[in-house]
């Protein structure tokens, strides 16, 4: 059984060697037309065969050319992901969040904003002098988990309005 990978709507077989690179642009519209391989890597300044390489990961690609993927295919959220995978700290970054319509996220931001306010009040009594007793290490613990659920609920709300602007735009 092959796993499916899903990003913006489009799906791919496992056994495809497909990346985010290759689902970014499989997902981008130019014009109302999905955008081939060989319109992207004119546009992105490299051979077919190079863009063939990035996105199926036979070669690493450089961070320049990730921002001109995002830009030509207006997918903002790759930056992030690439970001999050593919350098050293990636691994202090948020999850990529499940980008759903902005409305659902408004909605869900807004039901967090009481946990967000005692999350806060919680970390000032904390770390009020700049360090972190060992009784309220837990407590801490908690804090910083609820912080990085806000970071990418605010994110996903961010990514949901960058992408709305681009369809509108």
């Amino acid at each position: 059984m092959t796993k499916k990978y899903k990003m913006y709507g489009e799906t791919a077989q496992k056994n495809e060697r497909i990346t985010a690179y290759k689902l970014s642009r499989i997902n981008a519209r130019k014009n109302g037309e999905k955008i081939t391989q060989e319109q992207a890597a004119e546009n992105l300044n490299v051979s077919r065969e190079w863009l063939s390489k990035y996105e199926t990961g036979d070669a690493p690609v450089p961070d320049d050319m990730v921002v001109a993927m995002a830009e030509y295919y207006e997918m903002p959220i790759l930056l992030w992901w690439h970001l999050q995978h593919h350098t050293v700290f990636g691994k202090y970054l948020p999850d990529v969040p499940d980008l759903k319509n902005l409305k659902d996220i408004i909605f869900e931001n807004v039901m967090l904003l009481d946990r967000h306010e005692k999350m806060f009040k919680k970390l000032k009594e904390i770390a009020e002098d700049l360090s972190v007793a060992p009784e309220k290490a837990d407590d801490w613990k908690k804090c910083i988990h609820d912080m990085k659920v806000m970071s990418a609920s605010f994110f996903a709300m961010s990514m949901c309005a960058e992408q709305a602007k681009t369809e509108a735009g």
